[in-house]
């Protein structure tokens, strides 16, 4: 059952980088249209993934997701570890092998998308943005996929979410949302001068986006369920 879901989340973190990939290239660098463009392949991306293989493995396609659901206990340690393994390894594979197809130019396509804050945005402030985005993300998930009182189409308010945070915070942070995106666009273009924001930002949102759910929301949860 877990090797199932193990390559679940391998598939659904490489479409994500895929989608990710073939349109960051195929348009304007940072121009409106690519973020625009980005956050609805990104949404459309989980809401098809998600639904596909949410029963196999929850769906989570994302380090940050896998350790909110490590922290309120909706799955062990040694299955998030591997699932972080996995994730990461599927979006390096979709970087790699989308810049194979593109041939000759694929290379220096690839060196030249990566998750970039802006100028005037320290590492703090991105970190910051992307942990608030991350937040909200994650609380979404526990909100209509994770408790028992969600809606039966929760991986589309999951898709539309992730699309509102990369448009909010993408021209701010890059909008990754995920480490696996991160750390993906970054060993492909071998820059890591945001990694503090991909990287640390995703899990701090998700952490406390599980502590409150785990305090608060599942409370309530357990009280209606009761009455």
């Amino acid at each position: 059952m877990k090797a199932r879901a193990y390559v679940a989340e391998f598939i659904g973190t490489f479409a994500l980088l895929f989608v990710i990939f073939n349109i960051a290239h195929s348009l304007e660098r940072n121009g409106p249209m690519q973020l625009l463009c980005i956050a609805l392949g990104v949404g459309l991306t989980i809401m098809v993934m998600g639904t596909s293989f949410g029963p196999i493995s929850g769906g989570h396609f994302n380090p940050c997701v896998t350790f909110g659901m490590m922290i309120a206990k909706k799955i062990d340690f040694a299955t998030g570890i591997l699932y972080w393994i996995v994730q990461c390894a599927g979006g390096i594979a979709a970087v790699f092998l989308s810049a194979f197809i593109l041939g000759q130019d694929g290379e220096i396509i690839r060196l030249g998308i990566t998750v970039s804050r802006a100028i005037t945005v320290s590492p703090v402030g991105a970190m910051i943005a992307e942990a608030i985005a991350s937040f909200l993300f994650v609380t979404v998930i526990f909100m209509t996929a994770v408790d028992k009182r969600a809606p039966a189409n929760g991986a589309l308010f999951l898709g539309f979410t992730l699309t509102l945070g990369i448009l909010a915070i993408g021209p701010v942070s890059g909008g990754a949302i995920n480490p696996a995106v991160g750390l993906a666009l970054s060993v492909g273009s071998n820059q890591w001068g945001n990694v503090v924001s991909w990287a640390a930002g995703p899990m701090i949102g998700a952490a406390l986006a599980a502590v409150l759910y785990t305090m608060v929301w599942s409370k309530e949860e357990l009280a209606t369920t009761a009455e």
